[in-house]
């Protein structure tokens, strides 16, 4: 299934200056701690998910044209970054402000595209420890996490090599970053290592005619 099978996210961009202040964050950590990645502008691109799912290769155009038909009938919106906070053990968050317009679209995305996975498991969750009975039924249904009310939309920053670093990443650049960026696009993009994002399938604009 491997060479018949795409892993995607489909998620949002931030504008330049939020995608800079990320790409900061996760290198002051990345300096200090040992981490599996650090963000870039190329190849390890700052994003929110809306929904990460492995597909099969022939269903890639239909989950564009899906993202499509929804992104057209949304209008741009407001994100608001604020917490951070190291989840499942090693994966640092920074969280965005849950808001209807962010909630609809992820629940209109995975609605419109869960099927095309015919089943399809990301491959990178097997690794992923701490799960909970929920995450478990996510991945059952979705092929993913924090799906639906526990969709915790976020920026990952980086993800820990050890777990029991996690205070001093905190330590290192605080608990809290307000921020704020209009989202105007959404996209389909290539799923990497650890959730990444390393490559854009197709750039969608929000409001299209």
């Amino acid at each position: 299934m491997e060479k018949t099978a795409v892993s995607l996210n489909i998620a949002i961009l931030p504008d330049a200056t939020v995608r800079n202040q990320a790409i900061i964050l996760s290198e002051h950590i990345t300096k200090k701690i040992a981490t599996h990645f650090t963000l870039n502008t190329n190849t390890l691109l700052p994003h929110v998910t809306i929904y990460q799912a492995r597909f099969p290769k022939q269903n890639l155009k239909k989950v564009v044209q899906k993202a499509k038909e929804i992104a057209r009938l949304v209008q741009p919106f407001t994100i608001e970054l604020n917490l951070l906070s190291v989840e499942y053990e090693t994966f640092f968050f920074w969280h965005c402000k849950k808001i209807d317009q962010l909630l609809k679209l992820h629940k209109d995305i995975v609605d419109a595209t869960n099927k095309l996975r015919e089943g399809l498991v990301l491959s990178h969750l097997a690794g992923v420890t701490g799960l909970s009975e929920e995450d478990r039924k996510d991945i059952q249904m979705y092929g993913a996490l924090l799906i639906g009310p526990r969709y915790r939309p976020h920026i990952t920053l980086t993800r820990l090599l050890n777990s029991t670093d996690s205070e001093k990443a905190l330590h290192i650049i605080g608990k809290k970053k307000k921020m704020q960026f209009l989202v105007k696009n959404v996209i389909v993009g290539y799923l990497g290592d650890h959730g990444t994002v390393n490559g854009i399938v197709e750039t969608i604009p929000l409001g299209a005619k």
